[in-house]
C-alpha cells in the first residue's frame, strides 16, 4: 500500500503522511500514533518498529500503517523509511 492507495482522498493521504513523519521523528519504538480525518470519516495509525544507523551514517526506521476507510476498507503496510539530510523521513 502507498498512501495514494485508490480510496483515499487527498486530505486522508495529507493527513497519513503527516503522522508518519510525526511518528517517524519523535515516537518511540512501538508506540503508535493516530490520526482520523472528520470530512471523510478515514482514520489510521503508525507504529514505528525499530531504529537503526546505516554505516553511512543514515538512520532508518521500519514502522507498521494501517488506514480504514469510511467504507470498512482496510490499508494495512509494512515500511521502511530513512531519515534525509533535510529531515524528511522517506520510504524505501
Amino acid at each position: 500500500m502507498t498512501t495514494s492507495a485508490i480510496g483515499l482522498q487527498s486530505s486522508d493521504r495529507s493527513l497519513a503522511q503527516q503522522n508518519l513523519q510525526v511518528v517517524l521523528e519523535s515516537s518511540l519504538s512501538g508506540k503508535s500514533q493516530s490520526w482520523q480525518n472528520p470530512q471523510s470519516g478515514a482514520r489510521g495509525s503508525a507504529t514505528p518498529l525499530k531504529t537503526w544507523k546505516t554505516t553511512d551514517g543514515t538512520y532508518c526506521r521500519s514502522y507498521k500503517e494501517s488506514i480504514r476507510l469510511a467504507s470498512g476498507e482496510s490499508i494495512d503496510r509494512d515500511g521502511v523509511a530513512c531519515r534525509s539530510s533535510d529531515a524528511v523521513w522517506q520510504s524505501t
